[in-house]
């Protein structure tokens, strides 16, 4: 159950992506930040969450690159949208903010592994 929660979760951040990308410019929501930092930290987010919900290293790293494809996408596809246009500074920003949400992401699972195997005897035969 709590693992359905999760994967919804991700297909509504993943939606929220796509559809702040899509809107026309006068609709799309607007925060103090550059930008690029927008696209950094947005694609950040959703890749240290897909870091933490995904179990498989394989899939991480699946999920990493599909958003990085979805930044591209969604960068060609803003040619076509009035008061919007594409940047390749903002790709490499998404994709940079992907880099980091994975290794992020990986850093605190390494670190909460450890923590548990530090805490938990290694003869602790109730694990």
């Amino acid at each position: 159950m709590i693992r359905r929660i999760l994967l919804i979760g991700s297909v509504i951040l993943i939606l929220v992506i796509v559809a702040a990308s899509l809107v026309p410019g006068g609709w799309r929501p607007h925060t103090p930040l550059h930008t690029t930092f927008e696209h950094f930290v947005a694609y950040g987010l959703v890749t240290f969450w897909f870091t933490i919900v995904l179990a498989r290293l394989s899939a991480r790293v699946l999920a990493a690159a599909g958003l990085i494809g979805l930044s591209v996408a969604m960068e060609v596809a803003q040619v076509f949208i009035p008061q919007r246009g594409a940047a390749l500074v903002d790709i490499y920003f998404s994709a940079a903010g992907v880099v980091s949400g994975l290794l992020a992401g990986l850093l605190v699972i390494g670190v909460f592994t450890l923590a548990k195997n530090l805490l938990v005897p290694a003869n602790d035969v109730s694990r």
